[in-house]
């Protein structure tokens, strides 16, 4: 009797369970259909802004780059056999090249973004292209994003792996997905711009600087834009230049951040007449410690002569470094690193207590995948610019204000003790046991390891 007045609560609670994931259903279709209304009514407005006898010539469409613009006629044309649009023809239109992933029709089959964008310039995927065509496209494409000469570092990407100077378009696509995760969003992102005639504005910002750079210039900023660690500001923690070279000046500024830090580095040569710049990326607040910190979200990159990622394998778990206690005689270095090995004699990036002259970079470790991380150098490096920049916001501001209040507090109690301790008439070994008591603590730390 017990299972069957307990089977009808059982189903009741299926029931309730199926009604709730319908009511979810039902509410996230009602919010998807009330964007999808939005931009339609903002594109149903460009359209009456630009429309004669209820069709509009899509030539009137405010597109500054004449290449594209050329070219966005032609795919007009392909797809809608003329250059006149109804109302739903238009809509039609913007829906293609603002979702292309779920916009199936036989021509584009699904494309991607970025594959659209080559077939919006007349290539088809198993297409050979050489490589001043895929040059014209890509300064198209980061046009589109802000500035088209930053194409040659990806250029540099896309053909340094290979002797062929022509490549499918395929495999074209395939890279730029994967090097610049967020490309496809920028390119979406400039169409509804364009074609909702700005009345709507992209949530996909790119990150305002306020400091200036030694190193970021606007095809830089265009290349790191396209990654997935960016917010909506920037704020420049520590320069060589302003802060100078002091590793411990480096250390402070960074330290008790409480957001994502990355590291910038330009060095004093040259490959293919083009600058080495490079650096790493870390999304967790740094700490000082002789232990590896960090986890498997950071990562190096080069940007120039070539662009490049190098995130982390599964196999090695030595993701970043901070040290400043200088311990005779041991093997813990002051020093910031990537990577390496656990005996801390070499790590994949170093930047050393003597941050111009001793730092260093390797090609291969257990923790990030192998390759280049500057130019082709293997060994010492000699650094010209060095920038540490936050990507944490105002928020992770605040926390390195109170982290440093702190510390202040803590070293001012610390000055207190001693003296007062001094002064009682404590002898000279028991002054001396207190003021080494932090050192102490650190051998423990070895010790234990």
């Amino acid at each position: 009797m017990g299972n069957q007045q307990d089977k009808p609560s059982q189903s009741i609670s299926k029931s309730q369970q199926q009604q709730q994931q319908q009511q979810q259903q039902q509410q996230q279709s009602k919010k998807t259909n009330q964007v999808q209304n939005q931009y339609h009514i903002a594109y149903t407005q460009t359209f009456n802004t630009y429309q004669q006898e209820n069709k509009i010539n899509i030539s009137h469409i405010p597109i500054e780059n004449q290449q594209l613009g050329l070219q966005f006629k032609q795919f007009v044309l392909s797809i809608f056999k003329t250059d006149t649009l109804n109302l739903q023809q238009y809509l039609d239109l913007c829906d293609i090249l603002t979702k292309a992933p779920d916009y199936n029709i036989k021509y584009l089959n699904k494309m991607r973004p970025v594959e659209l964008m080559f077939k919006f310039m007349g290539y088809s995927e198993n297409d050979s292209i050489a490589n001043e065509v895929c040059l014209s496209v890509l300064n198209i494409l980061f046009t589109m994003i802000k500035n088209g000469d930053a194409a040659k570092y990806l250029m540099n990407r896309i053909y340094d792996d290979s002797l062929d100077s022509n490549q499918r378009v395929g495999y074209v696509c395939n890279k730029i997905n994967s090097i610049m995760p967020l490309v496809g969003d920028y390119i979406e992102a400039y169409w509804v711009k364009i074609l909702s005639s700005n009345q709507i504005q992209s949530k996909l910002e790119k990150p305002i600087i306020k400091q200036s750079s030694k190193i970021i210039d606007d095809e830089i900023f265009t290349v790191l834009s396209t990654q997935n660690h960016f917010c909506t500001e920037m704020t420049q923690l520590y320069n060589n230049q302003s802060s100078g070279t002091s590793f411990n000046r480096l250390a402070w500024n960074i330290l008790g951040y409480g957001g994502p830090t990355l590291i910038l580095i330009y060095l004093d040569k040259k490959l293919n007449n083009l600058p080495i710049i490079f650096g790493a990326y870390n999304p967790n607040p740094w700490t000082d410690g002789l232990k590896f910190q960090g986890d498997s979200g950071c990562y190096l990159f080069s940007i120039s002569p070539s662009f490049r990622t190098y995130c982390t394998t599964g196999n090695g778990q030595n993701y970043a470094y901070l040290n400043t206690k200088n311990i005779d005689r041991s093997k813990y270095k002051v020093g910031l690193g990537f990577g390496g090995n656990s005996e801390h004699t070499s790590f994949r990036l170093w930047i050393d207590d003597e941050i111009e002259n001793r730092s260093k970079v390797a090609s291969e470790d257990d923790t990030y995948h192998p390759g280049y991380i500057a130019g082709e150098i293997e060994g010492q490096i000699g650094i010209v610019f060095i920038e540490v920049w936050g990507l944490g916001g105002k928020q992770a501001l605040i926390q390195q204000e109170k982290y440093r209040q702190d510390r202040m507090e803590e070293l001012e109690r610390m000055r207190k003790v001693d003296k007062k301790q001094f002064f009682s008439g404590f002898d000279q070994a028991m002054f001396l046991e207190k003021t080494f008591a932090h050192r102490d603590q650190v051998r423990e730390e070895i010790d234990r390891d």
